[in-house]
C-alpha cells in the first residue's frame, strides 16, 4: 500500500527548480491539478526475479482526492476523500478506514495536504537518462521509513515511470499509460462508498 500511496503523492506534490530537469518536473506539477491514466507494476526481489504483477486504474485531483483501482490479479481500491484513507479488498470483503494524517504516519505521503516540499523530505539527484526518460533519484532523509530510494522517470513534462526500492531491497516498477493531464473528474469518483456486508476496520477521519 505504501508504494501506491508514494505515487499519488508524488503525482500530486509541487517542486522547486535546481536543474534543468527539476525546472521540468516543477512545470509538470505547477500544472497537473488532475491526472487520469492505467498502470501496470511489477515487484522484483533483489535479484530481479518478478514475484508480483498487477494492473489496472488510477485518478487524481489536487489537493488530496486520489483513488487507484486494481483489476489484475485481484480486486482492490486504495482511495481518499481528503480526510479518510480506505483500502478497500474485495475478495476478503472488507475495508480498512483511517484519517488522513494518521493512515499515511512517517510516509510521503503527508505531502498530500500540500503543505510540504519533496526537498525537505528527500535528497534529490539528476541521473543519467535510460529507457528513453530522464531520471530523478530521491533518498529520505529520515532513517525511519520503508523505502530507500524512488526514481521517477519523466518524457517531456509527464511522469511515465517510477521505480520504489524497499528496505528489502526488492524494487516496484510502475509504468502509466493513456495519461490524461488535466481531466474533469467528478468529485462523485473520491465518495468513500461502502458495499453492503462488507466488514469495516477503523473509522473515518
Amino acid at each position: 500500500m505504501l508504494r501506491i500511496l508514494l505515487t499519488v503523492v508524488l503525482l500530486a506534490t509541487p517542486l522547486t527548480a535546481f536543474s534543468q530537469t527539476a525546472e521540468r518536473l516543477t512545470r509538470h506539477f505547477d500544472q497537473v491539478q488532475s491526472v487520469k491514466a492505467s498502470f501496470s507494476q511489477q515487484l522484483k526481489d533483489e535479484d530481479g526475479m518478478v514475484l508480483e504483477e498487477a494492473s489496472g486504474s488510477m485518478w487524481l485531483q489536487r489537493p488530496g482526492l486520489f483513488r487507484w483501482d486494481y483489476a489484475e490479479p485481484y480486486v482492490q481500491q486504495i482511495g481518499s476523500d481528503g480526510k479518510t484513507l480506505w483500502i478497500y479488498d474485495q475478495g476478503l470483503e472488507q475495508i480498512t478506514l483511517r484519517p488522513v494524517s494518521e493512515g499515511m504516519g512517517r510516509t510521503p505521503a503527508v505531502l498530500l495536504s500540500g503543505e510540504g516540499d519533496l526537498f525537505d523530505e528527500f535528497n534529490v539527484t539528476e541521473l543519467e537518462p535510460r529507457l528513453g526518460l530522464d531520471w530523478l533519484e530521491l533518498v529520505p532523509k529520515q532513517q525511519d521509513t520503508d523505502f530507500k530510494s524512488i526514481l521517477l522517470g519523466f518524457k517531456a513534462d509527464d511522469l511515465y515511470a517510477m521505480e520504489l526500492t524497499d528496505s528489502l531491497d526488492q524494487v516496484t516498477s510502475i509504468r502509466f499509460n493513456d495519461l490524461e493531464r488535466n481531466p474533469k473528474l467528478s468529485k462523485d469518483r473520491f465518495l468513500l462508498r461502502i458495499p453492503k456486508g462488507t466488514e469495516v476496520v477503523g473509522e473515518r477521519g
